[in-house]
């Protein structure tokens, strides 16, 4: 699995070479999985969590992990936690 930066999307937006990106990759799954990803969306159009699930899953659908704070917080120079 690959996680690509979010500027690098934009950048390719920016020179009008995502779209075509895009479909190679969709191209591709096609050729070795016989089918595309249907949790494949556009960059930005909805949580990577989703298309990263591994199944599809619909607009409810959340991802079962969640940030839990264990550091302690630094807030104006003083420590919480």
């Amino acid at each position: 699995m690959v996680f690509n930066l979010h500027a690098q999307f934009e950048t390719l937006r920016e020179m009008g070479r995502y779209d075509r990106l895009r479909e190679t990759v969709l191209e591709r799954d096609l050729a070795l999985n016989g089918s595309t990803n249907p949790m494949l969306a556009r960059f930005g159009e909805i949580s990577e969590a989703r298309q990263y699930s591994g199944r599809v899953v619909d607009g409810q659908w959340k991802c079962p992990f969640s940030r839990q704070d264990t550091a302690p917080v630094f807030r104006e120079g003083k420590q919480d936690g």
